[in-house]
């Protein structure tokens, strides 16, 4: 049965290359983004037990923060008293600065104890992790290298354990490399794990004697038998007895509180939604493909009923005939999978860097057997549905049909243009989800950001060798003077951070001289930025009132402050803020002492375009902390600018880390590279739907017009205008189109919300959005329609006559 099945296939070419094409392009789609839902959301976590690991934050809610962190007395105080957690463990995110294994460079690292090993089952590929005496008090430094930090900063060398390298100024002694694979934990990808030796601060009175010193996160394994829930309301009980007993470590106006969430939850909380939406994305495009090569098997077995019919009377059975079906479509939906998971593969790195954009589980997306397997499920369903729901003819039709031709039906053609339309109306949701994001992105680029970026280079120069304030400020000083003087240089400043680095918000309580004391009740999530004379100008940043930092602002002057003017509008209302004194507080320690306003900045989108302007202060670095970030207009090579200032840090100060060395153009782009992807992604799959839409638009009334044929030949025969003809099969193809826009329309406003949370500055019932995507649809259905259309102009009649 299968050679002449392959026969009858290899003669018809166009229906089987048509067939591959259309379902490779929807299952490779629809394979890529199952990809990533299967690595991120699906799989479970590489951890034993790991559905019993929780996430335990400790959140202020009335001031908006998720997490202020647990401080060492509160952790100890949840051990003792739990009685459903078999396990709680600590982690501190930390930056390393690394000496003595090439460059002065920065680690990301976890300060653990060793039950976090134990926890999560991770073992060393050489050497060993942390024991026990590891954790007592005056162990000596060690630190656990991850095998990816090993392979690319150490080479892979095997005399690494054993080795000692200087963490942030501490002498600490590799002790092992652990085995390859994901370790999941803190916010950022660890490269070290180190006990706590190895940081002076977490062996400081502070950290161990003081509840409100809060640094380290908390993780929890919750024993078997007790559920989650029961576990989240014993924490919450142990927390609510601790605030009763030590009412001055949790003010009221905070709002402390306990939240418990499944570690792989918290891993994949930012990815969900916008990944669920991906997949509702291609799989619409799948059915627009599915759509398509059900008319192109429709109008096929058409052609191919007479000789059905023929078999049927020659004593073939129903099911013998459906076998030959169910084989041809076989073999055309395997080819379709294989061709699909190709396009997979080229898409899969894009894939990748698009996932780690959201989730730390990035690295597991691949084309693993599941998704493998998911694919030729998709690929053989597909067969089985063309091969049992077309009706086979009936042994007496074998001569259906006028001189042997066959004709289709009125519940045909409806079928055939029920798919039509519904693959217009599918297309119409994907190609207005795509420009709603293009729109979206358009706003994103053009917003206001209150700072020029262009031109400007931004790195860090942090100061973990530990050196006095004095030393570290005449350091920078040396720095900018010297950088100042460089060929295409036109002004240098040092700040705390750089505009879209890493930037947090903190809650303080402020005191202000002269503001209203309602205004001032709560406390303020505060930017506070320590900057030179030269920041407002080196980023353009205009003072719109007052001044910024002079030369009088020298270290013994009166302490002088900026502030932006959200937050002058907050405090001050219309009036003055000039010469009026604030100081702020944390946690009941003072900031530092009484600071003149001297000036108000514009306000500025610091956190990324997308996110409002915060209050923001700005204090001089002469009079207060100096760096670690430089900012360097040039109208130079910023790449010179770059090496430059790198060599400047090194000569200085060779055992400090120059990091974060990126152009401020690079940084708004990074920020604005989840929604150019989103909205590429949607581009793409609205390109391959409205693609394969076309298509099916133009087969439809091509196969109308074949069967309609001797219909046409009789009528110009008859004296018809073919202009008349013309529009009429025109006629055909906008109408199928206007009913799947009307569905369509309705769909995407009923489905805009889905992606409300992926849009800025644009509403999903946008309507020249909408309109513009209904445009492009009807020309597109137009000139889908005027193909096949123009076949009928050109009727011979006596032909037509003669052949049917």
């Amino acid at each position: 049965m299968l050679g002449p099945i392959l026969r009858r296939l290899r003669a018809d070419p166009g229906y089987a290359g048509a067939f591959i094409l259309t379902l490779g392009l929807g299952i490779g789609a629809t394979t890529a983004i199952f990809s990533a839902v299967e690595g991120v959301l699906v799989r479970p976590l590489p951890y034993p037990n790991a559905d019993r690991i929780v996430y335990i934050e400790q959140p202020e809610t009335r001031l908006a923060r998720d997490n202020v962190r647990f401080s060492f007395l509160e952790i100890d105080d949840f051990r003792r008293q739990a009685t459903t957690m078999q396990e709680l463990v600590e982690y501190g995110d930390w930056q390393f600065s690394v000496v003595g294994q090439g460059d002065p460079h920065l680690a990301y690292g976890g300060l653990v104890t060793s039950n976090y090993f134990t926890l999560l089952n991770i073992r060393a590929a050489t050497g060993r992790t942390l024991t026990a005496d590891d954790d007592a008090d005056g162990a000596v430094p060690v630190a656990v290298l991850t095998h990816e930090y090993w392979q690319r900063r150490f080479g892979g060398e095997a005399g690494t354990v054993g080795r000692v390298i200087e963490l942030t100024g501490v002498a600490a002694t590799i002790v092992g490399v652990l085995e390859p694979g994901s370790h999941y934990a803190g916010t950022e990808r660890a490269e070290l794990y180190a006990n706590y030796s190895t940081n002076s601060h977490y062996m400081s009175a502070s950290m161990q004697d003081e509840r409100r010193h809060r640094m380290t996160t908390l993780y929890g394994l919750v024993k078997r038998g007790p559920s989650v829930d029961q576990a989240r309301a014993e924490m919450q009980a142990i927390a609510s007895r601790l605030h009763t007993q030590y009412p001055e470590d949790y003010p009221a106006d905070r709002g402390y509180g306990i939240r418990l969430t499944p570690w792989r939850d918290v891993l994949v909380a930012e990815a969900r939604p916008t990944l669920l939406i991906l997949m509702g994305a291609v799989a619409l495009v799948l059915i627009v493909a599915c759509a398509n090569v059900a008319n192109l098997t429709f109008a096929r077995l058409v052609r191919r009923e007479q000789e059905l019919a023929v078999r049927a009377a020659l004593g073939a059975t129903e099911a013998r005939l459906r076998a030959i079906l169910l084989v041809e479509h076989l073999l055309l939906s395997v080819a379709g999978a294989a061709v699909g998971v190709v396009v997979a593969w080229v898409a899969m790195d894009l894939l990748v860097g698009y996932a780690a954009r959201m989730t730390l589980r990035a690295e597991e997306v691949g084309l693993n057997p599941v998704v493998l397997a998911f694919s030729l499920v998709l690929g053989v369903g597909v067969a089985i549905l063309f091969a049992w729901v077309p009706r086979l003819p009936a042994a007496g039709s074998a001569g259906a049909g006028v001189g042997g031709r066959t004709t289709v039906g009125r519940a045909e053609r409806r079928i055939q243009r029920l798919l039509v339309a519904g693959q217009i109306a599918v297309s119409f949701v994907v190609l207005s989800g795509a420009g709603l994001l293009a729109r979206s992105l358009v706003n994103l680029e053009q917003i206001d950001r209150g700072f020029d970026t262009s031109a400007v280079v931004a790195l860090k120069a942090p100061n973990f060798t530990q050196t006095a304030p004095a030393q570290n400020r005449a350091f920078f000083d040396e720095v900018t003077a010297r950088l100042a003087a460089f060929p295409g240089v036109t002004s240098v400043a040092t700040a705390t951070s750089a505009p879209y680095d890493t930037l947090s918000l903190v809650s303080w309580r402020l005191e202000v001289q002269g503001a209203s004391p309602e205004l001032v009740e709560e406390p303020v999530q505060l930017l506070t930025q320590s900057v030179s004379p030269g920041y407002f100008e080196t980023l353009r940043l205009p003072i719109v009132r007052g001044r910024g930092f002079g030369p009088d602002d020298t270290a013994g002057a009166t302490p002088a402050l900026v502030i932006n003017q959200r937050l002058a509008t907050r405090l001050f209302g219309d009036t003055d803020p000039i010469g009026r004194q604030m100081m702020w507080s944390f946690n009941g320690t003072t900031w530092g002492t009484w600071l003149t306003i001297v000036g108000v900045a514009r306000d500025v989108r610091e956190l990324g375009p997308g996110v409002p302007p915060v209050a923001t202060v700005y204090r001089s670095a002469v009079q207060g902390p100096t760096g670690p970030a430089l900012l360097v207009r040039t109208a130079g090579d910023p790449a010179a600018v770059t090496r430059e200032a790198a060599r400047l840090v090194h000569e200085l100060d060779p055992r400090r880390p120059v990091t974060d060395v990126w152009t401020l153009d690079t940084a708004l782009g990074e920020r604005a590279a989840p929604s150019r992807l989103n909205a590429s992604l949607f581009g793409v799959f609205a390109l391959v739907a409205v693609a394969i839409a076309a298509v099916g638009i133009a087969g439809v009334l091509a196969f109308a017009v074949s069967e309609r044929t001797r219909e046409f030949g009789i009528r110009l025969a008859l004296g018809a205008e073919p202009g008349r003809l013309l529009c009429g099969v025109i006629r055909d193809g906008l109408l199928m189109t206007v009913a799947g826009l009307v569905v369509g329309v309705v769909a995407a406003v009923l489905l805009g919300r889905f992606v409300e949370g992926l849009l800025f500055g644009v509403r999903p019932t946008d309507a020249a959005t909408l309109a513009s995507a209904l445009v492009v649809l009807v020309v597109i259905a137009g000139i889908a329609s005027w193909i096949p259309a123009r076949r009928v102009t050109k009727v011979d009649p006596n032909i037509a006559l003669r052949d049917a």
